[in-house]
């Protein structure tokens, strides 16, 4: 009986710091580390990689395309890749390598110069990455015109929400309606 009674009051104790303020504030704190500890970890491994010299797949690639793969690239990728920022240019390195092991490539490959031997699927591998680009480029348009028009959504709601509440009364003040005038005449 007694251990019921405590656990119910550690569930109550539980419930009001996680209703409460403080409990908010935990919450915040909570992700504020998580995001510290994403932070930590991104610069333990590059630290790691600098110490050890080993190159990520993105600087193989970022260094591949610097020096040969502007020879063996189309113009228009090559305009559209040095336009990339280090951050995208590092997203489509990844979401390009998980493309290619889903056909049977490796990137790595291409990379090394394991297929310098073999031109024919050197240049397949290089036309598959210039048609993986262009769809790249399209999903990254499409989710950001999908988050403009969300963002636009929800500011348009909420102008709906305060057109609602200002909206006048659809009565006019002068007028009298014909269920005033029987009421009145019944009342004579």
């Amino acid at each position: 009986m007694y251990l019921l009674i405590l656990i119910i009051i550690f569930i109550l104790i539980g419930y009001l710091l996680a209703e409460s303020p403080i409990g908010k504030k935990i919450d915040d704190t909570a992700i504020e580390v998580s995001e510290g500890s994403k932070k930590l970890r991104k610069d333990t491994a590059k630290k790691t990689r600098s110490l050890f010299n080993i190159e990520t797949l993105f600087e193989r690639f970022d260094a591949l395309f610097n020096t040969t793969g502007i020879d063996i690239f189309p113009n228009e990728f090559v305009d559209w890749y040095t336009n990339l920022s280090s951050d995208e240019s590092e997203e489509f390195t990844q979401s390009l390598s998980a493309h290619m092991k889903t056909l049977g490539f490796r990137l790595k490959e291409l990379v090394d110069g394991s297929l310098d031997e073999d031109p024919y699927m050197r240049q397949v591998f290089v036309e598959t990455i210039v048609v993986y680009s262009h769809e790249f480029q399209k999903v990254k348009q499409a989710r950001e015109k999908t988050e403009k028009q969300n963002k636009k959504n929800t500011g348009m709601q909420k102008d709906q929400k305060e057109m609602a509440k200002k909206r006048p009364s659809r009565r006019k003040d002068n007028e009298v309606s014909e269920v005033d005038l029987v009421d009145s005449a019944s009342a004579v």
